[in-house]
């Protein structure tokens, strides 16, 4: 009525007299069709409320701001939805631009960056931070970037008469009390997007009820659109509505609900990729609530899951929780399968010496419980550790016991796994013939068992194989099952070694542009894996890529260092002594004769302590073209002579000994 009231006074009609809504907007309406009028209606929260403003014809032009995505009377009509900066277009910073001025967004660039990941890319939320930072005495980005955290941002968002706050509250209070408290248990769903099911059960009410509500919160723009029917929450309005929780068990309830969900969905791989988030914070509640069933169960359930996505890091912190958890439980199975994750992934980030305590600790408590299948399960972790350790002979004597225990119980997923580490065993000393023997037997097994990851690793292990003997029509098919079945099922450790081998049959073929895409590809990974071996075997792989490109071989050096510089870190003798190997060649190749003849040294004496035959061989050949490029022939000779006896020892028709008998053929004559 006031509003309608203001509109006609402009155009000199008063209609006080009117005392209904329909009165005074059809003496508007009579004037407006001869006007070029804008209205501007903002905040608009029914259609109801917009339609008596509206002009009937005309030229008159009307814009309506609303938190609504349901409103009747914009059927049709040229609508624009004004969400989220864009995150990759780094939007956010146009706004610190216009405030902060140029200078200021470019040194600091980095920080405003992460400010805005912080507020979700909110425009209101980033024009308060950017109008703090232009006026509030003494503040850095910096200084911002740390009062922002998760339980602190909603106090932060405030500046003068503008709040982050109040905006949220005002369409909060406009609710009945029930979707009020639904609403506030959206809070305890954590960051990531759910499900109109995991919204029901945590308000103990049915999926039909919580769609119902869901979709009505998202007409008030109070929660988004997530994946595959998904439901997700902006961050700022995900820290409101969990300050709103009055009833503390909803957290616990939830984290059950996801805890369960884990259990249930355990070999559902996309299932729990969906709800990993959710799964983790379930995960956290149960630690800070002590719920030490809950949080021994979820993180059981969800460990495979992390481990096949080269999630280590993340997967350590969970177990050390459900450690603690079963300990207090006194539940020594428990305890014993914990072990068993802890040192396979700590085996999976380098600390094998770490892996080895856990394992054989937990070794023990398996044993004494009598349980034969976890029993094996350490001992294969443990003989993986330990061959890492370049302790081959305890290593074999580990899969040989497996082996006697699993034939004994029946257990052929674990014969499989034995004879695959008793094939990288002989792979490791160079004994291709019987590395091969196994890793066909090992295939055998485990494709009659229909084992998808153990299959991976083995096509992976008899990739390696047929490219070092030049059998590269078998090796790609070898290569390209086990990419299938790896993208199959998302296994990115499986991918690391399959992308080491498709990167090397590459650089066979020629191809340096596919084989440096290949190994960058795997590089990166790595990376974001925290697997330092895989990470140095890659960058020792991607310099030799370079390096076979002269205008890059700056850029080459620079990854051969870094790699020597891990492998020392790592600490497993075999990816070092590789590494030693490569740079090795790089040098040679460089005519630094010096500085390639201590990396062969430094290799053969690894390989003479550690009985890596392949390696040593490959160690006395460049000590002997080291030794030609001195001049000193005929010690030259005489090393190239040893190394080829080595490589005849190792198979009776090695890759590399023709390269080795050509080079000796050329020296015959100078020596």
């Amino acid at each position: 009525m006031s509003i309608l009231g203001l509109f006609s006074q402009a155009y000199g009609r008063d209609v006080s007299k009117y005392t209904d809504v329909p009165s005074r907007s059809t003496i508007l309406r009579e004037v407006l069709p001869s006007k070029k009028t804008l209205i501007v209606l903002d905040n608009a929260s029914s259609s109801e409320q917009v339609e008596p403003l509206l002009p009937p014809t005309g030229e008159c032009a009307v814009l309506v701001t609303t938190r609504h995505h349901n409103l009747s009377i914009a059927s049709g009509l040229p609508t624009f939805e004004v969400g989220p900066f864009n995150a990759q277009r780094q939007e956010a910073l146009e706004l610190f631009t216009r405030l902060l001025g140029q200078e200021r967004v470019e040194a600091e660039k980095s920080v405003l960056l992460q400010i805005a990941e912080r507020l979700g890319h909110l425009p209101l939320a980033v024009a308060i931070a950017a109008s703090r930072l232009a006026y509030e005495l003494h503040w850095s980005p910096a200084d911002l970037l740390a009062r922002l955290g998760p339980g602190s941002r909603l106090d932060e968002l405030v500046y003068e008469n503008r709040s982050v706050n109040l905006s949220l509250r005002s369409t909060y209070e406009m609710l009945p009390p029930q979707h009020q408290s639904f609403f506030a248990s959206l809070g305890a769903l954590g960051s990531s997007d759910f499900t109109a099911e995991a919204a029901g059960a945590a308000n103990g009410v049915d999926v039909a009820l919580a769609m119902r509500t869901l979709r009505h919160f998202y007409a008030l723009s109070l929660v988004d659109a997530g994946r595959d029917g998904r439901f997700r929450l902006h961050p700022l309005l995900s820290d409101f509505a969990r300050r709103e929780i009055r009833e503390p068990a909803l957290f616990m309830r939830t984290a059950a609900y996801f805890a369960q969900y884990a259990q249930e969905h355990a070999d559902d791989y996309a299932a729990l990729e969906l709800d990993l988030g959710n799964i983790l914070e379930a995960l956290e509640v149960a630690h800070r609530h002590g719920m030490p069933e809950l949080l021994l169960s979820g993180t059981h359930a969800i460990y495979h899951f992390l481990e096949i996505r080269g999630l280590y890091t993340l997967a350590l912190d969970y177990l050390q929780y459900a450690r603690a958890a079963a300990i207090s439980l006194g539940d020594e199975a428990a305890h014993a399968a914990i072990l068993l994750n802890l040192g396979r992934s700590s085996a999976r980030t380098g600390e094998n010496r770490q892996a080895e305590m856990f394992l054989l600790e937990g070794l023990t408590l398996a044993r004494q419980g009598g349980d034969a299948e976890k029993t094996c399960d350490l001992l294969l972790a443990l003989a993986s550790a330990t061959v890492n350790l370049n302790r081959y002979e305890e290593g074999e004597r580990h899969y040989h016991e497996v082996l006697l225990l699993a034939r004994e119980m029946g257990f052929a997923d674990k014969t499989g796994v034995a004879l695959m580490g008793l094939g990288i065993i002989e792979r490791r000393q160079g004994k291709y013939d019987k590395a091969e023997d196994h890793y066909n037997q090992a295939l055998r097994v485990e494709r009659e068992a229909g084992n998808t990851e153990n299959l991976i690793r083995l096509l992976t292990s008899l990739t390696a194989i047929a490219g070092l003997r030049a059998q590269y029509a078998r090796a790609d098919a070898y290569l390209q099952e086990g990419l299938e079945l790896a993208e199959r099922i998302s296994d990115h450790e499986a991918t690391l070694g399959l992308l080491v081998n498709a990167g090397c049959l590459a650089t066979s073929y020629g191809d340096l542009e596919m084989a440096e895409a290949h190994f960058s590809h795997g590089l990166d990974m790595a990376r974001q894996m925290c697997n330092l071996g895989r990470v140095s075997y890659f960058l020792v792989n991607l310099a030799d890529v370079l390096s076979r490109q002269q205008e890059r071989n700056a850029a080459a050096e620079d990854y051969f260092q870094e790699a020597l510089d891990l492998s020392r870190q790592v600490g497993e003798v075999w990816i070092l002594s590789s590494t030693l190997s490569s740079l090795g060649e790089f040098y040679l190749k460089l005519n630094r004769i010096d500085e390639a003849n201590a990396c062969y040294a430094e290799t053969y004496a690894l390989a003479q302590e550690h009985s890596l035959a392949e390696i040593g061989a490959d160690a006395l050949f460049g000590l002997a073209r080291a030794a030609s490029a001195r001049n000193s022939h005929s010690e030259a000779y005489s090393l190239a002579e040893k190394s080829l006896a080595i490589y005849h020892a190792v198979s009776n028709n090695h890759v590399k000994q023709e390269s080795v008998e050509s080079w000796m053929a050329s020296q015959a004559t100078v020596a």
